[in-house]
């Protein structure tokens, strides 16, 4: 029996709910039984595979092994991973710096499992070449794997500041489980640490720095924390509660230069203050890893550039997670990674399947403040805005000729699901000339 955990999306397969979800935290209650998927229930569907190449073993690439070996027994699989450890819960990476979760519950299957499902697991190992013509992928060790499709799972890399000093000691960002061993084992009681960026990841990463015991200042260069998922009233919301917390809250501003004699020992702001700091924590986004993709001329523009099939443009070549944009959008987010993967592998298995785009939906863990942004939060010219006074918990909803178009949530995430649902489903809420947020959590 599968398990959707209602907060964030992860499937848990056993007979009951897990007691919490290794994602994001959310207690067995905030798990409901999941439907198996029309797709799924189609066996008889689609042909051979073949050999497939899944290039990355993130949850997309992940998610895509799984699907074509659960669609094709057949299948020969070849699962390539640039890291050295078994496939794992990135989302997790801050919860192992909070010290919440241990470093042993970070990976997502063990090792029997791979073998189990006649997963060819290959750690260690760099894709350096993508050769659409001979149908072959090459690594850096030189060996070469021939395909008859092949996924591409490459991920992101940490976007870093173009400003003088960022190649100094004791400058980090957070991408691997190596970069979250380095930060654990450099943070110590009082540490003055500096984290640049004050979106999701930021904010975790600040959150968990500051419950070990280090003196943390967080800079964000807009007026407000989170603009990729806050409206400003939520976001000055959860500046409240991070200074409380006792991080210092910095909107506004940006890191102008690096300091230090080979180590980092402070940070020049654009507004000329000088702050001390042994430690700083970049966090202000990422970047497509297009260059395979690219190099085969496969249009690429903020990620590879895939169809409602997930194709990329080349037959038989597929793009999944955070490498791809799909309609203009690039999700950057863990459910729809996994949502990708699993289509994706699908339509590699010959099931034909379409992504058609899902509502953005951001939580947040770690920090002790339940956060949940959804759909589109900011106003347009025509839509309906239902929200709380300026206090915790807040409420916010965006309504579009009477359909929920986008919701924040913050303090009190009961109404997650609910929220979800009604955008998904698209339901009409009728007439709400006069409503207040209290009327809206009654209709949902």
């Amino acid at each position: 029996m599968k398990w959707r955990c209602t907060v964030c999306g992860y499937v848990h397969e056993g007979d009951e709910p897990p007691e919490e979800c290794p994602v994001c935290g959310a207690p067995a209650e905030q798990f409901e039984p999941l439907e198996e998927e029309a797709a799924d229930r189609d066996a008889g569907q689609g042909g051979s595979a073949g050999r497939v190449v899944v290039i990355g073993a993130g949850v997309a690439g992940l998610t895509a092994a799984e699907m074509i070996r659960d669609r094709d027994p057949d299948a020969e699989i070849t699962l390539l991973s640039d890291e050295r450890e078994l496939p794992y819960y990135r989302l997790n990476l801050t919860r192992f710096l909070a010290g919440d979760c241990p470093e042993e519950n970070l990976p997502i299957h063990p090792a029997a499992w791979y073998d189990e499902k006649k997963i060819d697991l290959r750690l260690e190992t760099r894709a350096s070449e993508l050769d659409a013509e001979k149908k072959e992928v090459r690594t850096e060790d030189g060996e070469t794997f021939g395909w008859d499709r092949v996924i591409l799972a490459t991920g992101a890399a940490p976007a870093v500041p173009p400003v003088e000093g960022t190649g100094l000691d004791g400058i980090h960002t957070l991408r691997s489980a190596d970069d979250a061993r380095a930060i654990r084992a450099a943070v110590g009681e009082g540490l003055k640490c500096i984290c640049v960026g004050g979106g999701i990841l930021g904010l975790e990463i600040a959150g968990a720095l500051n419950r070990q015991g280090a003196d943390v200042t967080l800079l964000e260069m807009h007026d407000h924390l989170m603009p990729r998922q806050l409206n400003a009233t939520a976001g000055d919301l959860m500046a409240d509660f991070c200074r409380a917390r006792g991080i210092d809250i910095r909107t506004g501003v940006s890191a102008k230069r690096f300091a230090g004699e080979g180590a980092v020992r402070g940070v020049e702001l654009n507004s000329g203050e000088k702050l001390d700091t042994g430690l700083v924590l970049i966090n202000i986004g990422i970047r497509s890893r297009t260059g395979l993709a690219a190099e085969q001329g496969m249009a690429c523009g903020r990620g590879v550039t895939v169809d409602d099939r997930l194709r990329a443009g080349l037959d038989g070549v597929y793009a999944v997670g955070d490498a791809c944009e799909h309609r203009g959008v690039k999700y950057e987010a863990w459910d729809p990674a996994r949502y990708q993967g699993h289509i994706a592998g699908l339509n590699a298995a010959g099931v034909d399947t379409q992504f058609g785009g899902i509502p953005r939906q951001h939580v947040l863990k770690v920090l002790g403040c339940p956060m949940m942004s959804v759909g589109r939060f900011e106003a347009e010219e025509g839509d309906l805005v239902i929200e709380d006074g300026a206090e915790r918990p807040y409420r916010r909803f965006v309504f579009r000729d009477r359909h929920l178009a986008g919701c924040v949530l913050l303090g009190d995430t009961a109404l997650s699901e609910n929220v979800r649902e009604a955008i998904e489903s698209g339901r009409d809420f009728g007439d709400l000339r006069g409503c207040s947020a209290d009327d809206v959590a009654d209709r949902l």
